[in-house]
């Protein structure tokens, strides 16, 4: 039987489930047991019906971080092979100098090498969250001058809401949103926004909520029993909000699309022309408008072979050892 499957990997590192070792092992026995291992370009030719192949993969990584950099790339370089990084470029330094030479990681301890790469929590935009070691657009250039190709996808566009009935109020800064997110703030249901319009709460609302969290000494306003009943009680009638309109999701998505299409393509002077969908959340419109503005390959966690002709959503596996690689394959 025939198979061509996308093998995609997230996290590789020492403190990961997929160690360095373990990704090395599953690409030596790919290369042993004389299963092509495809570029971009030959995958796209397969998905349009103009190339033949039995028992192929096309290699792909979900996750844009520095373990990407440290762990996975030496590994490709070994062996020769080509693979597909999918890049979140908010989530890139935009400091050129933050990186530093592949030639550098042999000097590096592999005590220090696990340790940058380990997820840590911090501050980010004055938000506590965890926070993973990031790659510099240098490091992206670097490994896109040779097999992998890089391209846009992941969680670039941030949750919102996406109902318009209250859950909560806003708390703490932990939340990364493409809404209103000041403390008191009305919170509803959150949800990617790709392929849904947002809800949209009324300002004057949460300036009110707001404003009266700071005058009543946020740090110890949260803590009394009865908080969310005095921001109850200040609240007006529904509505609270809207729904973005067929226009304002339109434009929203595609300016997303654009930009960091053309980021990625400008970053790398590479085309870009795949997509990785977040979350696995997409329709037929934000399909639509992703071709518009030039992406015709689109991959998802959806387990499965790969299907020629079906491009709009291309299943892939994501192994969890080499015995399930090979049952993948064999």
């Amino acid at each position: 039987m025939n198979k061509v499957a996308v093998i995609r990997y997230e996290n590789i590192a020492p403190s990961e489930h997929i160690t360095e070792k373990m990704f090395s092992e599953q690409i030596e026995w790919l290369i042993k047991n004389n299963i092509r291992i495809l570029t971009l370009n030959e995958f796209d030719r397969y998905m349009k019906g103009e190339l033949s192949l039995s028992k192929a993969v096309l290699i792909v990584k979900t996750a844009s971080f520095l373990d990407s950099y440290v762990w996975a790339y030496p590994v490709l370089k070994q062996y020769n092979v080509p693979a597909v990084l999918f890049v979140d470029s908010w989530e890139i330094e935009e400091d050129e100098c933050a990186g530093f030479s592949s030639s550098d990681i042999p000097k590096i301890s592999y005590a220090a090498l696990s340790d940058m790469t380990r997820p840590k929590s911090g501050i980010y935009e004055g938000k506590k969250i965890i926070r993973r070691s990031r790659l510099s657009w240098q490091e992206i250039k670097t490994m896109s001058a040779g097999l992998i190709s890089c391209q846009p996808g992941g969680m670039f566009i941030r949750p919102g809401f996406i109902d318009d009935k209250i859950d909560g109020f806003i708390t703490d800064k932990s939340h990364l949103l493409e809404s209103d997110d000041r403390l008191g703030a009305l919170h509803f249901k959150e949800g990617s926004l790709l392929s849904r319009k947002a809800f949209l709460p009324n300002t004057a609302i949460n300036d009110k909520l707001h404003q009266y969290v700071l005058k009543n000494d946020y740090i110890s306003f949260f803590g009394k029993p009865n908080w969310k009943k005095e921001l109850q009680n200040i609240l007006p009638n529904p509505p609270y909000g809207r729904f973005e309109t067929d226009d304002e999701y339109y434009i929203r998505v595609k300016n997303h699309f654009a930009m960091y299409k053309g980021e990625i393509q400008t970053e790398t002077n590479k085309k870009t022309d795949s997509f990785f969908w977040p979350f696995g959340d997409y329709s037929s419109k934000s399909i639509e408008i992703a071709k518009e503005v030039g992406f015709h390959l689109f991959f998802t966690k959806q387990k499965g072979y790969a299907e020629v002709g079906k491009s709009d959503a291309i299943a892939s596996f994501a192994p969890s050892d080499i015995t399930d690689l090979k049952k993948l394959m064999l």
